[in-house]
């Protein structure tokens, strides 16, 4: 919804050329349709013509902080809709105000099959672990930064002069915005036949002025034109270069001042072929003979740097002795009850089958080589070396 905002006064003359305020009115108007506004008793009405809005916020924007000081509108991410729970979109854990808690749907399968860890010490307990989705903030940061929350929309969309949040309350959905430049609004005036009018206006000065055109890490690109002792409105005109032979763009702005001359700060949307110095012409409404011409000095910021997921995070187990070989570990595995603790499936039963097999098999050859070679080894060493002795004496 655009809506215009408009300061009607009415004056009379009165003796000695004194100007006596009889009405000071402030209204509204819807824009996206034609509009008929009494605005005094004597007979003057104001008839608007129907205007299309120029400029309009686009959908997928959030509000950040709300309840906080740095309340801003932003955009740059994927947001969750009502019905969706994605662990890479922004939203996917929620607060439940009945449950008071946080929750997500499905969130014991999503949080363990997200989940994954990976040991870097079995025997100190030092494992790291991360997670599969990318708006989250680790328990401990590790001196990282918390993730981006995208752009607030007042950098990246320069037509926004003010934006604010009409109620702060838990109900309000209305952002209020103003913008930097009113754009043309048609306005007809009519008067009863018994009001006599003269018409009086205050023409367009413009003293000198300086411009720059800048692009920003957001690729959008304007004119910065400051004018000094200026009023009314101006009419600007780009060129490629100082031969003016080629116009790249035309616009005007009104810069108020209309009782006195003042310094004023303009800025305008330029097109994506100025990438480069540009030749500014500006000159005050109805004076092409005051027109004044300088250089606008082109600069460019770099794209903004794309934000890293996070990495993985170190971390040790508590569990005393855990992971580590003692006599007490050996003895409690030598009880067979023990082996099948822990076993779920049929893949470790077998796993742990073969275990046992080959632990079997490994005694069996372990008895076999005592019996056959170290034994019968050993009693002839003691046996012969025992008869040898009774022999010499």
């Amino acid at each position: 919804l655009t809506v215009a905002t408009f300061h009607y006064q009415l004056y009379s003359k009165q003796q000695h050329d004194q100007w006596q305020m009889l009405h000071d009115q402030r209204f509204q108007a819807i824009t996206g349709q034609s509009q008929r506004v009494q605005l005094d008793q004597a007979g003057l009405q104001l008839q608007l013509g129907d205007l299309k809005p120029v400029w309009q916020l686009k959908e997928g924007m959030y509000v950040f902080d709300l309840n906080g000081d740095n309340f801003t509108l932003r955009h740059g991410l994927p947001i969750n809709r009502f019905h969706e729970y994605s662990s890479h979109k922004l939203g996917w854990l929620r607060w439940q105000s009945a449950e008071k808690r946080w929750t997500v749907r499905n969130g014991r399968i999503k949080l363990q099959a997200a989940h994954f860890v990976q040991t870097v010490n079995c025997l100190a307990q030092e494992y790291a672990e991360t997670y599969n989705a990318d708006f989250y903030v680790p328990g401990k940061d590790n001196g990282e930064k918390a993730f981006f929350v995208g752009h607030p929309v007042q950098e990246t969309e320069r037509w926004i002069r003010t934006l604010e949040l009409v109620d702060r309350s838990s109900t309000s959905r209305q952002i209020s915005v103003e913008q930097n430049q009113s754009p043309a609004i048609s306005i007809t005036l009519s008067f009863n036949s018994t009001v006599g009018m003269t018409v009086l206006y205050h023409g367009s000065e413009l003293g000198e002025f300086v411009a720059t055109i800048h692009l920003d890490s957001h690729s959008n690109r304007f004119i910065n034109i400051t004018a000094m002792n200026c009023k009314g409105t101006l009419i600007g005109q780009l060129y490629r270069s100082n031969m003016q032979q080629t116009t790249e763009l035309v616009f005007s702005s009104y810069v108020g001042g209309e009782d006195r001359l003042q310094n004023s700060t303009i800025r305008i949307g330029a097109p994506a072929t100025v990438n480069g110095s540009r030749w500014l012409c500006l000159q005050p409404y109805e004076k092409p003979k005051l027109q004044k011409c300088r250089w606008a000095t082109f600069s460019a910021q770099p794209l903004p740097k794309v934000e890293l997921p996070h990495r993985w995070t170190q971390a040790q187990g508590h569990c005393t002795d855990c992971n580590q070989i003692s006599v007490n570990n050996f003895l409690k595995y030598l009880n067979p009850a023990n082996w099948t603790q822990g076993v779920n499936g049929w893949s470790e039963a077998l796993a742990v089958g073969l275990e046992v097999a080959f632990y079997l098999l490994l005694a069996v050859i372990l008895w076999a080589v005592c019996r056959r070679l170290i034994c019968p080894v050993l009693r002839w060493t003691v046996c012969g070396n025992g008869r040898n002795n009774a022999n010499k004496m």
